[in-house]
């Protein structure tokens, strides 16, 4: 990949940020990345990095280690980015300068990864610190997480955080990467030797800016309640210091406090390695760099007993402790006492965040956000056709939220490899019969595929829509099925064959029991009326007798989902079904209101609930957000329905219209071959019996498109009926080359 950091401070700035970028940065070259920091412009310095590019600053008299950044397209920059064709745009900052991140990953056309590394709406200055800045901060920091394809948590302790906001984001924690130090071979800064003269002498560190909000005073005030042969030396510049300098004075400690000033990174590892006590007072911090590196040689740690301690400082490494002075020296004679205990500890927990881990972490956050672009430019869900909304489309197509900030529900998206499953095939009873589907016609299909074993080898026979009134899942429909499912599943069985099962978990007609009997479970619109689930055009919508009247449950009801357990339980514990195929799964995203996560969130919940209490299910997925069944099923339709029961017998309309869906189904398979990495690939039923009126080219062509997905292949004829002519013609050779793909 080829990576783009953007920042609005680099070194020679010294901060947990910069570090972080850099300790990424090298740690993604060494998997073989290619990455760029795009960072602002040091008056008089001279760039010692590669890959570095600078882009304009204003000299800020202020702070003078924090130029003003300045993101202009200057020709040099312009060259840059022109001839540059970035994978990924990674941004730290959320204002101006991520924006124009956002400029760039657009004009990409890449994903935008933002690290939310700090709490932007905490008091960094008193001029910030009332209710209507805050509000305005965290408004600006909200829409922009909400750009982001992939929001990156430093910590647990700011994922927390923006889920306590609500704001709807895709959030993973990936923490920074430690620093590559030696334990080894540094020799002691000159302040430090001079305190160490005395060999009773106790050194205690603070490593961080000199502002209001690192609390840098705790520490100081704290000498005055330890012994005199404790000092503290403070590492670091800001705004701060001349008021510190003259508190050390006042509490009568100034011999006891060194003020050092900034010095490198590289040579921070001197001070840590020569200390003996590690010190922070900050309340408001997100991931301290400085925690983990002074745990890595083994500095005990006393800190300030907050969220930030409490979630990110394990026990083990160090003491917690109240805000007060007199309480903060106590743990600093604590932690000294127990320095050898604590060392080892912490060494071993810092060793868990080191550069090739953490970057390897990055890297697949990386993968996730191409992921899931690649998917949606493929189209939302199975039957997407286009990205792009088409007049004549059905709602269906396109995400009603129209946000693709997703979440998905793996850890390690180069992890999700279709391994455990081999493909399969089998007999679909949908492009056969249509819902007129019964016992009789079932087994009759069963009968004629158990003795066709050794020709047509076949392994699944699925019972497709029109078992029962959508929603009344538990019940049967006892007319067509007057002996019951599990009768036929035992039957099938019995043939040495496995039984699958169809059904749409969101939707119930309104016709249904479950409906009549429960109607709250439903969702209406703000005139009382039952919102559409299947969501067709209305051109086609009265072409579907169930669907024309199915109504869209409320999966944010306990009792719902509660109902959808009870169904799925019911098909495959009492009656024993092997695969099951789950259809109209978008339904959840148009429940008015809902929020993105919650509407993924409720279909991975179903595939999570089969995966865990019956885990040797094949899952098959239709009608499906691609992204919200990365890693969650077995096979996942790629592409719109191809054959048309309806049209049997009117053969000039027929040839017409299969004409079109199976081109447009090939283009859109061919597209989404690559998602066999996720899944199966289910390219749809085939069937070719001349009452459909589909030209042979166009049954070859899609036959061969079939072969191509080396995944799941169903036939979807009247298997006894169909003439010896056209099963010789394109069952066996469809047959043939499922032989070799599997």
């Amino acid at each position: 990949m080829k990576i783009l950091f953007v920042t609005s401070s680099y070194f020679p700035t010294i901060n947990g940020v910069c570090v972080s970028i850099r300790n990424f940065k090298k740690g993604l070259e060494a998997l073989g990345h290619e990455v760029w920091v795009l960072a602002p412009a040091h008056r008089g310095y001279c760039e010692t990095e590669t890959h570095v590019m600078r882009y304009p600053s204003i000299y800020n008299p202020f702070i003078k280690a924090y130029p003003i950044p300045l993101p202009v397209l200057t020709p040099k920059l312009f060259s840059f980015l022109r001839h540059n064709r970035f994978n990924i745009v990674h941004t730290h900052h959320p204002f101006y300068v991520g924006t124009f991140a956002r400029v760039l990953s657009l004009l990409y056309r890449c994903p935008l990864v933002f690290t939310h590394h700090t709490r932007y709406d905490a008091p960094f200055s008193q001029a910030l610190d009332n209710s209507v800045s805050k509000t305005f901060i965290r408004r600006v920091v909200d829409y922009f997480c909400h750009q982001a394809d992939i929001v990156v948590a430093p910590s647990p302790l700011i994922a927390s955080y923006l889920g306590r906001r609500k704001i709807n984001i895709n959030v993973s924690v990936v923490a920074s990467p430690l620093s590559d130090f030696s334990q080894e071979g540094y020799t002691m800064p000159d302040a430090i030797r001079a305190i160490k003269q005395d060999q009773a002498s106790v050194v205690c560190v603070m490593t961080n800016r000199l502002t209001r909000e690192k609390n840098t005073r705790i520490g100081i005030e704290a000498m005055q309640y330890v012994p005199s042969q404790y000092h503290a030396v403070i590492v670091g510049d800001g705004p701060e210091r001349k008021a510190l300098e003259r508190l050390a004075a006042a509490c009568g400690v100034a011999d006891r406090v060194h003020f050092i000033g900034a010095v490198s990174h590289e040579e921070l590892s001197r001070f840590y390695s020569h200390a003996d006590v590690f010190l922070l007072g900050s309340t408001t911090e997100t991931q301290s760099m400085s925690v983990l590196e002074a745990a890595y040689f083994g500095l005990p740690i006393v800190a300030i007993d907050s969220e930030f301690s409490r979630a990110v400082i394990p026990d083990k490494v160090g003491i917690r402790t109240q805000l007060s002075p007199a309480l903060f020296a106590q743990a600093i004679m604590r932690a000294y006492k127990n320095t050898k205990r604590i060392s080892a500890r912490g060494r071993a927990w810092a060793g868990e965040f080191t550069r090739e881990k953490q970057a390897a972490a990055m890297a697949s956050e990386y993968e996730k956000a191409l992921a899931i672009r690649k998917c949606l430019r493929t189209g939302w869900q199975s039957w997407s056709t286009a990205h792009r909304i088409g007049l004549f489309a059905s709602p269906h197509l396109y995400n009603p939220l129209r946000k693709d900030n997703y979440a998905i529900s793996v850890t390690d998206i180069n992890r999700v490899l279709q391994k455990s499953r081999a493909p399969i095939a089998g007999w679909n009873s949908w492009a056969a019969f249509g819902p007129r589907i019964d016992e009789e016609k079932i087994l009759r299909q069963v009968d004629w595929i158990r003795g066709h074993t050794r020709d047509i080898p076949l392994e699944y026979v699925v019972i497709d829509d029109g078992w029962t009134v959508w929603g009344d899942w538990m019940m049967p429909d006892t007319k067509k099925f007057p002996a019951g499912l599990k009768s036929v599943v035992d039957r099938i069985h019995a043939s040495g064959l496995q039984a699958g099962i169809w059904m749409a978990p969101f939707c119930a007609c309104g016709f249904s029991h479950m409906a009549k009997q429960f109607p709250s479970w439903c969702v209406y619109d703000k005139h009382g009326l039952p919102i559409d689930a299947a969501q067709f055009h209305p051109l086609v919508r009265y072409a579907f007798s169930q669907q024309c009247s199915a109504r869209l449950l409320d999966v944010r009801q306990d009792a719902v989902w509660n109902y959808i357990k009870q169904s799925i339980d019911f098909l495959l514990r009492t009656c024993e079904f092997d695969f099951i195929k789950l259809d109209f799964l978008f339904a959840p995203y148009f429940i008015p209101g809902i929020k993105i996560r919650e509407a993924s969130g409720a279909i991975r919940r179903v595939f999570s609930y089969i995966r865990q209490t019956y885990p040797n299910v094949f899952i098959d997925a239709c009608g499906c957000p691609l992204v919200d069944a990365i890693g969650c099923v077995d096979a996942m339709r790629v592409g719109p329905d191809v054959i048309m029961p309806y049209g049997e017998g009117k053969r000039l309309a027929s040839s017409i219209v299969h004409a079109a869906r199976v081109s447009t189904a090939v283009r859109v398979i061919k597209n989404r071959a690559w998602t066999r990495a996720f899944w199966l690939l289910d390219p749809d039923i085939f069937a070719c019996r001349s009452e459909l009126g589909i030209r042979g080219k166009d049954l070859q062509k899609f036959r061969r498109a079939i072969s191509e997905c080396k995944g799941l292949v169903f036939l979807g004829d009247d298997l006894p009926a169909l003439s010896q002519d056209r099963i010789d013609r394109y069952i066996r050779p469809l047959l043939d080359a499922q032989k070799t793909n599997v």
